[in-house]
């Protein structure tokens, strides 16, 4: 009787077994596995608004396309009136720049606006105050090759330069000089040495400080020149 009451016990055990043993395996993996990286997250947003300014076929869309992830049109579309924008940085823009380690995520803001004339007192100054990084891009092609375009150029970046040094609420504001058509230029060190020499020469000459003249339709230039500004 005492044999048949120790087996009914002994089977009880091995029944208790299985489950026991699936618990310990849990409790083992979580204990194994829990310093395994989480895909990852960015705990904070950066929020950079920034004034993309120049002439109309200067490459102002072309930028924004690339901070975006998007395609760039092969037709030119001018850009009708001003169209407000804000994104967060696409991945492959981010990981031109982000370090393994970052926990911070570019939220873009600003406004795709038409190069005309008429835009320059009635917008730009309302964008640049409220900007803290400011690009003016222009055809360095044409600058060199044509005199009035330069002319316009040159007032142009005169007017961004007053207007950031009038402002008086203290923001620090990057300003980049980008020379596009790179890829027109027969020597483009040369011919880019050639136009900062001269726009060192005027009273305005602090905005050639940061500068880089880019094929802008290359994205290899644009990931480098994007590094360059975040992390100058």
């Amino acid at each position: 009787m005492e044999l048949n009451i120790f087996s009914q016990s002994q089977q009880a055990a091995w029944w208790l077994f299985p489950p026991i043993f699936i618990a310990i395996l849990g409790l083992l993996s979580l204990i194994i596995f829990s310093g395994e990286k989480a895909s990852k997250t960015f705990k904070n947003v950066k929020s950079v608004n920034m004034a993309i300014l120049g002439p109309n076929e200067a490459g102002k869309t072309t930028l924004w396309n690339f901070f975006r992830g998007r395609p760039n049109s092969k037709v030119y579309q001018e850009t009708d009136g001003k169209v407000e924008l804000s994104f967060l940085a696409s991945s492959i823009v981010w990981n031109a720049v982000k370090l393994d380690e970052s926990d911070e995520k570019i939220r873009f803001k600003g406004f795709d606006i038409n190069g005309n004339g008429d835009f320059i007192r009635t917008e730009w100054e309302e964008m640049i105050e409220k900007s803290n990084m400011v690009i003016f891009v222009f055809n360095a092609f044409k600058y060199l090759k044509n005199v009035d375009y330069q002319r316009d150029i040159n007032q142009r970046m005169q007017f961004v330069y007053s207007t950031i040094c009038k402002q008086t609420d203290g923001k620090k504001r990057g300003i980049w000089l980008l020379g596009s058509y790179a890829d027109k230029l027969a020597d483009k060190k040369k011919a880019w040495r050639r136009i900062i020499d001269n726009i060192k020469t005027k009273p305005y000459c602090e905005i050639s400080h940061n500068n880089a003249c880019l094929n802008l339709t290359n994205e290899d230039e644009l990931k480098v020149y994007y590094k360059k500004m975040f992390n100058s």
